[in-house]
């Protein structure tokens, strides 16, 4: 099993986006995901690649990517969805809020109980200087 770690830079990923909304499906996937599906390891622990030079050279040219696809691409994805992703996290929370209340009552209950349990409940509390009238 294999786990995938996402592409966190900004540059790849909206050039991904862009060439999915203008339309190619074979361009938008990673570039490194066919190269690291063909590399293994040889005995010595490099890296070797058996990648012919064919299928690196793209047998389509790149769709066009007008402004108005980048603009749909940048209002989409930097403005639209997180303000959703905002509006749906805090919609979450709110409606969230008593039983998060509730499960912090529980808890403390439940630390009470354990330190009566355990007997900490049972012990006098040190008496300082100042409650024994001494000062």
């Amino acid at each position: 099993m294999s786990i995938t770690i996402p592409d966190l830079r900004f540059e790849q990923t909206f050039l991904r986006s862009l060439n999915t909304y203008a339309g190619d499906t074979k361009h938008a996937e990673p570039e490194g995901e066919n190269l690291m599906k063909k590399t293994k390891r040889s005995k010595n622990g490099k890296l070797n690649f058996d990648v012919d030079a064919a299928a690196m050279v793209p047998s389509e040219p790149t769709p066009l990517v007008t402004p108005s696809i980048v603009a749909y691409a940048v209002i989409k994805d930097q403005i639209i969805m997180p303000l959703l992703q905002g509006f749906l996290w805090a919609g979450i929370l709110v409606v969230i809020s008593p039983l998060r209340s509730h499960i912090v009552a529980g808890g403390q209950s439940c630390g009470k109980w354990l330190f009566n349990a355990v007997g900490l409940g049972n012990l006098r509390p040190i008496q300082t200087l100042k409650d024994a009238n001494v000062i």
